[in-house]
Parts: C-alpha cells; structure tokens; sequence
C-alpha cells in the first residue's frame, strides 16, 4: 500500500513537472510574441516620427521656397526699377540736349532692316514671363559664345556705358528720333559714352555679366522709355 501511495504520488509529480514545463514554454511563447509586438510597435512609432519629420521638412522647403521666390521676385522687380529709372534720366537728359543724335536716317524708317546685334537661337523673347512670373521680358535675351561680337544695330551715339543689376555690362544707343537700343551682358565694351557709332560697329563682346550661366547678349528697343518688341525691326 505504501508503495503504491508512493507510485501515485511520484505520478502525480511528473505531471506537475510537465504541466509547468508546459506552462513555462507557453509563457516563453508569449513573452517572444510581446517582445515582437513591441519591437514592431517601436519600428512604427519610428516610421511614424521619420514620416511626420520628412512632411515637416518638405513643408519647410516649400515655405522657404516660397520665401525665396518672394525675395527673387522683390529683387528683380528692383533691379528691373534701375534700368526704367535710368532710361528715364536719359530721356530726361537727351530731350533738350544739343548732343541728341540726329544724324543719318530716323530710326523709324529702318523698321524691319535692321541688323541683328549678333545671331543666334533666342533664350527669351519680348513679353515671355521670366521664370514663373508675373514679370515678363522687355527685349531678346540671344544666345551666343562668350567673346562674340555684339554690333550696334543702326547708327547713333552712346550715351550709357556701365554696370546694371542683373543686365552686367551695359551699352545704351541713342538714336535718331526718341528711340534707344540697349545691349546686355557684356563680357566686355569697346566703346565709351559720348562715342559716334555706325550700325555694325562693334560695341563690345558677348557674355554672362549680370549673374548669368548661358551667354550672349540682352537686346532692347525703347521708344522714349517704352520697351518695344524687337521683332518688327529686326531683318529676317
């Protein structure tokens, strides 16, 4: 009987032991199970920061985008200002000057006979918007090679030889009639203010003065201060 007992009760041990090897395996079970969820839950939490700080920066980028272009835009209207002030002091200057030019044919009856300042493809042209606006262009930006020849497109007197923000190396025409030619970007001039030309004369080299990457040379028509398209005076 006592061996028995003894039997049952050592049984009774073994299934004990196996019910808490059981219950210890099922707890490792789901502690690895906790464990991964919380890893998962960590590599979301993570995700979820990286995803709210990279919407963050791409708000920020725009914001600054926009203040920058807003800034762009201040600038350029500014410089744009200068140039209509300085032709503005030339008209002023020239209207009573006996140094106006009035040699030679009216500029207004070389419409469509003129020369162009050099050739080449065109970059901008007359009233196209720059970059996204809303300013527009008041003349022919024309492409060529640094050091290529810009030729006054008529005969006339030079009465702006200098420096303009954003337009680099600037020469300014004066010719018969209120009408003025200004050419852009010069690398280098050739001439100085006061200086006779004839159309074809060689008034400087092509460039990217003013803080530009592409080359050539600006080109603008004015009627009195008035830019005009280039287009209609420019032979084919």
């Amino acid at each position: 009987a006592i061996a028995k007992a003894l039997e049952t009760k050592l049984s009774e041990l073994h299934t004990r032991i196996e019910e808490l090897g059981l219950a210890e395996q099922k707890l490792a079970l789901e502690q690895a199970e906790m464990e991964q969820r919380e890893t998962a839950s960590r590599k979301a939490l993570a995700a979820l920061k990286q995803s709210q700080q990279q919407r963050r920066g791409a708000l920020d980028d725009v914001a600054k985008r926009g203040q920058d272009r807003e800034a762009e835009l201040k600038r350029a209207r500014a410089d744009q200002a200068r140039v209509e002030q300085l032709l503005e002091s030339l008209r002023r200057a020239l209207k009573d000057s006996p140094n106006k030019f009035e040699r030679g044919t009216p500029f207004k009856n070389l419409r469509g006979r003129l020369p162009w300042p050099l050739r080449g493809p065109l970059l901008a042209r007359f009233g196209s918007t720059k970059g996204d606006g809303p300013l527009t262009w008041s003349g022919w930006w024309i492409q060529a090679d640094t050091g290529t020849p810009v030729r006054a497109v008529a005969d006339g007197r030079a009465v702006y030889v200098g420096w303009v923000q954003r337009y680099g190396l600037v020469v300014i025409l004066d010719h018969p009639g209120p009408y003025l030619s200004l050419y852009g970007h010069l690398e280098t001039s050739s001439i100085e203010v006061g200086e006779i030309v004839n159309a074809g004369t060689a008034l400087g080299r092509a460039g990217n003065s003013g803080g530009h990457e592409r080359s050539g040379v600006y080109f603008e028509i004015r009627q009195g201060t008035n830019a005009i398209d280039p287009k209609p005076w420019l032979a084919p």
